[in-house]
């Protein structure tokens, strides 16, 4: 069976027209096919031909059409009723009607409203193509706007944005002459978060915090989670692990030598952030992610840390690892992360089942044991 293009049903609903016009006219085939092609703006429309009734009127009477120009038009002939064909009135400007229709739906459309929910998503180390991207390389920020969550973009010091040709080549480590003076130089990691907060809730009215960061940034989210009960979802991503598991990429902020880190270190750090009932932490791990904190041979170890957060803490903290082999914000860890924000978003509060991923490569977090 061949398929009919619109192109087709076009050129046969007007011969359809011009046949019934041929019932009155001696004119020549020729000639008016010439004059239908010429002029297309009065060729039938199939809707309109769909619809219309043929039914008799003397030769030469004219259709009255309600509500004129649309293609949902009641034409009736006007006169008595003969047998023979009617004549059918010419197409409607169908340009000038979807102008019309759309310039229409343009004025009902609403404006996106800003929600009640913010979501804060910090950078890690990694340099972007350039301040225009707003450090957003992987597209994880347009993602999340697309999901249709209001989003605040936070970078660390001397990266992306806040980088500049005159940064000290240590970058990070530049901050070791604070530590060593005994200066609080963690408020330059932790401020910009902190008034971000100040500034959503008390001048734009938002009343939900989440954090979600990656690498430095998930760091970053951990670190601020902890201080800020405020943030009631965190959710870092390759951001973290307990002091007693071996690396090799750490960065200055994140030395478990550092004076913070012997205040509360990471394992206290969790525990912080899923400490009070209505908070939840969702901690995540890519299996092979070759920079930083993998779970490859790690699941036991990982497994032991969450049981003695969860004993510590009156709200909810999982570890989830994905299949990844790249140090990204991966499809995986958005589609969790997505169905954990929209809960809430939805102000319908986050169950322990619901960080019962099925991505999860945890051994024995099952359906039965992650509630443990």
């Amino acid at each position: 069976m061949a398929l009919e293009t619109s192109a087709d049903i076009s050129h046969r609903a007007r011969r359809i027209l011009i046949g019934a016009k041929m019932r009155q006219s001696k004119d020549s085939w020729d000639e008016l096919f010439l004059s239908a092609d010429k002029d297309r703006s009065k060729s039938l429309d199939l809707k309109e031909l769909n619809q219309a009734s043929f039914q008799s009127s003397p030769t030469g009477a004219q259709f009255t059409c309600e509500d004129r120009g649309w293609s949902d038009d009641v034409c009736k002939p006007k006169g008595t009723n003969v047998t023979g064909y009617g004549l059918l009135p010419p197409s409607p400007d169908w340009i000038a009607i979807r102008k019309r229709e759309a310039s229409k739906q343009i004025q009902a459309m609403r404006r996106p409203q800003k929600g009640k929910t913010l979501v804060i998503f910090h950078n890690g180390h990694g340099m972007s193509k350039g301040c225009p991207t707003y450090g957003d390389t992987d597209g994880s920020v347009d993602w999340l706007n697309q999901m249709g969550f209001d989003v605040a973009t936070i970078m660390m010091p001397f990266k992306d944005c806040n980088s500049n040709p005159s940064d000290p080549p240590s970058l990070h480590a530049w901050f070791k002459m604070f530590e060593d003076k005994k200066l609080p130089w963690l408020r330059y990691f932790l401020e910009p978060v902190i008034n971000t907060i100040n500034f959503a809730i008390s001048s734009l009215s938002y009343e939900r915090i989440i954090m979600m960061g990656l690498s430095g940034g998930g760091w970053t989210t951990t670190l601020a989670a902890a201080v800020d009960p405020r943030i009631v979802l965190s959710i870092p991503i390759a951001g973290s692990l307990p002091c007693d598991f071996r690396h090799t990429s750490w960065d200055f902020e994140q030395f478990c030598s550092d004076r913070w880190a012997q205040i509360g270190n990471y394992t206290a750090l969790y525990v912080l952030a899923a400490l009070e009932s209505h908070r939840t932490s969702a901690q995540m791990l890519h299996e092979a992610d070759p920079c930083c904190y993998h779970a490859c041979g790690r699941h036991l170890r990982i497994q032991e840390y969450n049981q003695y957060v969860r004993s510590n803490v009156h709200g909810l903290f999982q570890t989830i690892v994905t299949q990844g082999n790249q140090h990204q914000v991966n499809p995986r860890d958005k589609a969790i992360a997505a169905s954990l924000i929209e809960k809430i978003v939805r102000q319908e509060g986050i169950m322990a089942t619901d960080l019962c991923s099925a991505f999860n490569l945890l051994s024995d977090e099952t359906p039965s044991t992650c509630l443990v």
